[in-house]
């Protein structure tokens, strides 16, 4: 992902103060345009043609053009430009962040142009902690760089009449914590719910009846006023909360980072720091955060281990994940032992698989990959060169 820099564009990294995402309609827009200057070889004199995108696994069973369904995707587009050579990726990204760029200035020539980028809303803000490098492109040299930020937000309180004003049922007391709600039937739903609406937060809480019944015990209003009035005061106004932005280089480790069970959001936020500093990058929850570090290597185990020792843990039962969410396992197949690779859903192209050695069988209509166990420990290796073992699954695997 590129992003717009203090004295002008940086690929693939920076010093971030302005973005653009290049996920948002507009990429989509222009990557539409760009497979179809490519299908009319209006790219032959810079070496991009119909071979790079089957190569990418992007187009029809006619090898003519796109399929309809990746036409506009630009997450496939920027996990599929990963299986080209490094030349080429920065060739067909260029291209298209040219194309994305003109579509961007041509909406706002229009006036309806929205960048759709979250700003982050607190005061105070700073640095929680010195930025941390996770990643370090072996091409360009551009890092990938994760902040940690902490600052002053505002806390929704409810007083006790607007709690008197949204409840039906009256109030009720948890009989394990003491706190008190204020509780209304939930119209919108054919089954006997209710809301429960506390002194802090905006949003209701949904809860069955019978939960109610059972954990809870009304009181009267009086009993709920005296109680709520001092938990309201008792309440801070504005609260200490913690954010994660990750920033710099995106394009190489997008498909480590989005892959399988990777990150659960791919929202862009700015950040404007008490410093006068700001940054830009993807606004990672903090469960995010330890998954992003374990994807990239960080305080990983596994990240060195050989193909040998990865084998030995196949041998022993277990699952491995890699940086990318494809998953390695030892299965048996037509009385052989093999090692099988499970894509999980994640994008693959099948050359690339070939190139490292794997072989597919379509059984009960199922695509599936393996290496035989004699090839393993050299077809491993190679597969190991570019995706990174993460973790032993095992454990989760075998969890009720």
């Amino acid at each position: 992902m590129p992003w717009r820099c203090k004295g002008g564009r940086q690929s693939l990294g920076g010093e971030l103060f302005r973005p653009e995402d290049v996920t948002d309609e507009y990429g989509a827009a222009a990557l539409a345009r760009f497979y179809r200057e490519i299908e009319i070889n209006r790219h032959k004199d810079a070496g991009l043609g119909m071979p790079e995108l089957e190569r990418m696994g992007l187009l029809d069973a006619d090898r003519t053009s796109v399929k309809d369904h990746f036409r506009r995707s630009v997450n496939h587009f920027l996990n599929r430009i990963m299986v080209l050579p490094v030349e080429k990726q920065n060739a067909i990204f260029e291209l298209f962040y040219e194309r994305y760029l003109q579509a961007v200035e041509g909406a706002k020539r229009a006036g309806a142009f929205d960048f759709g980028v979250e700003e982050i809303r607190a005061s105070h803000l700073k640095h929680a902690s010195p930025p941390q490098t996770l990643y370090t492109d072996s091409v360009t040299g551009t890092r990938t760089v994760l902040y940690e930020l902490e600052g002053e937000v505002d806390v929704t309180r409810n007083d006790f009449d607007r709690a008197l004003r949204n409840t039906r049922e009256g109030f009720y007391r948890n009989s394990r914590s003491g706190h008190i709600y204020a509780v209304e039937n939930h119209q919108g739903d054919t089954r006997s719910d209710v809301l429960l609406l506390g002194v802090k937060g905006s949003n209701r809480r949904l809860m069955e009846r019978r939960e109610l019944d059972r954990k809870y015990e009304k009181v009267s209003a009086e009993a709920a006023r005296k109680w709520w009035d001092a938990a309201y005061a008792n309440t801070p106004a504005t609260a200490t909360r913690k954010f994660h932005i990750l920033t710099g280089a995106i394009v190489p480790i997008y498909d480590k980072i989005m892959g399988g069970e990777g990150i659960d959001s791919t929202r862009v936020a700015r950040a404007r720091l008490e410093d006068g500093d700001a940054l830009v990058g993807f606004h990672l929850s903090t469960g995010d955060v330890p998954k992003v570090k374990q994807r990239l290597g960080i305080g990983n185990s596994l990240a060195d281990a050989s193909a040998s020792e990865i084998l030995d843990l196949l041998h022993g039962g277990s699952l491995v994940e890699l940086d990318n969410g494809w998953r390695l396992t030892l299965s048996r197949v037509a009385g052989d032992d093999v090692v099988e690779l499970v894509l999980c859903g994640v994008i693959a192209n099948k050359d690339e698989l070939r190139g490292y050695g794997f072989f597919d069988e379509t059984i009960y209509h199922k695509r599936r990959w393996f290496t035989h166990i004699e090839d393993a420990p050299v077809n491993l290796g190679r597969l190991l060169s570019r995706r990174r073992p993460v973790r032993d699954m095992t454990a989760e695997a075998e969890a009720p």
